[in-house]
Order: C-alpha cells, then sequence, then structure tokens
C-alpha cells in the first residue's frame, strides 16, 4: 500500500483478533502522508513478522512501526527512512507489548538536513518489548543520518536484551 497525502492512520496490513497474524505486508509512505500510526504490519494480539515500513522525502509519522503486536511476537519487520523524513513520537521496527522482538532492522539514509525529529519521551529502536526479550535486531544509520533521540538496536523494559 502507498499513502502519498493525508493523516489518517496507515497500515500495510492489520490484524484485530486475538490469534490473527500479520505477515508480508509494506506500507510506503512519501509527499504529504503524516498519519498519527504508520506501520507495515499492525496486530492488536497477534504475530507480526516480515513487514515494511518505506518512509520517504517529506513524508511523516507520529509513530512508525515496521511490525506491531501489543502481545504477539514480532520478528523480521524492516523501516526504512530516507531523505528529510520526520518521525516525532518513536520509530519502532519490532514492537510488543509482552512477546519477543527479534531480528528487526532500521535503516536511515541521508537524512542529514532534518533528522528523524523525536519527542523527548521518544527513540529509534530495532527491536522494543515492554515485557519480554530483545533479540538480534538492528538500527543501521548511513550517509550523513541525523537522530535527535535515543537510538537502540534492542530494547527491553523486563526482559533480557541479547
Amino acid at each position: 500500500m502507498t499513502v502519498t497525502s493525508g493523516t489518517d492512520n496507515a497500515y500495510g496490513g492489520k490484524a484485530v483478533s486475538s490469534d490473527d497474524t500479520v505477515t508480508g505486508n509494506t506500507l510506503s509512505l512519501s509527499g504529504t502522508a503524516s498519519p498519527s500510526i504508520a506501520a507495515g504490519g499492525y496486530a492488536e494480539e497477534g504475530t507480526a513478522s516480515g513487514n515494511t515500513l518505506s518512509i520517504a522525502y517529506n513524508a511523516s509519522a507520529g509513530k512508525a512501526y515496521g511490525g506491531y503486536s501489543s502481545a504477539g511476537d514480532v520478528t523480521g519487520n524492516h523501516i526504512s527512512m530516507t531523505e528529510k523524513t520526520y518521525v516525532t513520537e518513536g520509530a519502532y521496527d519490532g514492537y510488543t507489548g509482552s512477546g519477543t522482538a527479534s531480528g528487526n532492522t532500521i535503516t536511515m539514509t541521508d537524512t542529514d538536513d532534518s533528522g528523524v525529529f523525536l519527542s523527548d519521551a521518544g527513540m529509534v529502536a530495532g527491536g522494543y518489548s515492554a515485557n519480554g526479550n530483545a533479540e538480534g535486531n538492528q538500527v543501521i544509520l548511513t550517509d550523513d543520518t541525523s537522530v535527535r533521540a535515543n537510538v537502540y538496536g534492542s530494547f527491553s523494559e523486563k526482559g533480557d536484551v541479547s
């Protein structure tokens, strides 16, 4: 799915039932698109794996997720951000409330003019788990990238990080 304008939340794929999964979805933002929430894959409680969020020149988002789940595992998701992109509240490639975040990667390229702007509470995390483990996640910054936030390959509030 490609979004070039508007402020409505945007999802490459979304699952709302407790055991449903979102797998292999893609969301691309460009132009004047500026949703509050942008996610390659968004699962209310199930698993999110292999999803991609791409944010390009001048597009923005409040919260950016490659894959999101409130309770399930998030694995192998990807966010790509290039040239003057804005994320104001947080960029989480794999975000879960209680599952495991593993093998997720954020790549930021040539964001030097504006960088990725985040509020004081925001962060850039390859993998984030509030109550589970975060394993083998990455953040890759290349070509004059500027990030004004804390950056973590893996982050967990209550689980193990490796």
